[in-house]
C-alpha cells in the first residue's frame, strides 16, 4: 500500500508541476495557486517537507498576486521532484 501511494504521488506531482510550468508561460496566478495548494498537501502527506514549503511559499505569492516570486518558485520545483523522487526510490528499494 505505501508502494502505491508513493508511485501515485510521484506521478501526479509530475503532472502538477508541468501544470504550474504551463500555467507561468500565462501568468495564470489561479490556476499556480490551486495546484501548487494541490501538490502541498499531497508532498507533506509522504513527508517531502522541502517540496511541501515550496509549494505553500508558491500559493501565497500566486493567491497575493505576486508573479515574479510565484515564478521564480515554480522553477525550483524539477529540481526538488527530483530529489524527492531519489529519495522515495531509495526509501523503496530498502
Amino acid at each position: 500500500m505505501q508502494r502505491r501511494l508513493l508511485e501515485k504521488f510521484l506521478a501526479n506531482a509530475t503532472g502538477q508541476i508541468a501544470t504550474i510550468a504551463a500555467a507561468s508561460t500565462t501568468a495564470d496566478l489561479p490556476t499556480m495557486g490551486s495546484v501548487a495548494h494541490t501538490l502541498k498537501s499531497a508532498a507533506r502527506t509522504v513527508g517531502a517537507m522541502l517540496l511541501g514549503d515550496t509549494c505553500q511559499r508558491l500559493e501565497s505569492a500566486a493567491r497575493s498576486g505576486d508573479f515574479a516570486t510565484a515564478s521564480a518558485l515554480a522553477q525550483t520545483l524539477p529540481a526538488q521532484l527530483a530529489l524527492t523522487t531519489a529519495r522515495i526510490q531509495e526509501h523503496l528499494a530498502s
